[in-house]
């Protein structure tokens, strides 16, 4: 199944990826680094015309039952 979540604008974007990623990992990058993720994550992301972008992504799901006894 493709997701989509929508972005006020690239910081917004940022933000959540520094705050959520695995272990933080993202928010605990050397600042060129951070730089550098950054700057790549904007360069492909056409913003709109109120600077919202777009991030589309496969989500997968299991969901199980205990079988009755």
């Amino acid at each position: 199944m493709v997701v989509e979540r929508i972005f006020a604008d690239v910081d917004d974007c940022w933000l959540s990826m520094a705050v959520s990623s695995p272990t933080g990992v993202v928010g605990k990058l050397p600042e060129a680094q951070s730089k550098e993720l950054k700057r790549r994550l904007q360069a492909p992301r056409p913003a709109s015309t109120s600077g919202a972008i777009t991030v589309h992504a496969l989500a997968t799901a299991i969901k199980g039952r205990k079988a009755a006894p």
